[in-house]
């Protein structure tokens, strides 16, 4: 039976549609573990849950979408990752996140 885990990467108010240092530093830490994790442990199933909404009006773009565009860049599949654009605030963040990392858990391999 596979493991699933799944990396959850919270977002951060974006001031334009390129990645900030900020949330830069967040998702190379992710997948940095990304890879760890598959190159370490066997029979396991390794998402990416990335979480943030539109939190700035002038920015139009939400930045779950950031974050999935720096993974794909990154040599991420695109379906390894998981987008939570929702949330506006960290208690956002967890609220959706909790809910959509429970429905992925029950139906991975």
């Amino acid at each position: 039976m596979n493991e699933t885990i799944v990396i959850v990467v919270l977002g951060n108010r974006l001031k334009s549609i390129d990645i900030h240092p900020e949330l830069k530093g967040r998702m190379d830490t992710a997948i940095s573990l990304y890879h760890e994790l598959l190159n370490t442990k066997e029979n396991i199933y390794v998402l990416l849950l990335l979480s943030g909404g539109i939190s700035n009006q002038d920015v139009p773009i939400s930045e779950a979408e950031v974050m999935r565009k720096y993974c794909v860049d990154n040599q991420i599949p695109e379906d390894k990752t998981i987008m939570e654009n929702e949330s506006l605030d960290t208690i956002g963040n967890a609220f959706f996140t909790r809910n959509i990392a429970d429905s992925v858990k029950q139906r991975t391999p």
